[in-house]
């Protein structure tokens, strides 16, 4: 089977492998996420240093989901 790509393309094969980073690759990007969350840190210990200051802390939705599924069910199962 082939597919027809506007422009003339003519895809026949498609072949997905196993790519592996280079150790410092990894660190590197391990250190951009780390980076950030430091950032993240000082600047609530900066904002912080109010005593009449409301921090909110924003969570990916990902991480309540878990918790709000599990609360439901028991609500539906008490009704």
């Amino acid at each position: 089977m082939s597919i027809l790509i506007p422009g003339g393309i003519k895809v026949t094969a498609v072949e997905t492998k196993d790519v592996e980073l280079p150790e410092g690759m990894k660190r590197v990007m391990a250190k951009q996420p780390s980076s950030l969350q430091l950032r993240y840190l000082q600047t609530l210990t900066e904002v912080s240093v109010e005593k009449n200051s409301t921090i909110l802390f924003p969570l990916p939705i990902d991480l309540v989901k878990p918790f709000l599924e599990n609360f439901t069910s028991k609500e539906s199962k008490n009704k």
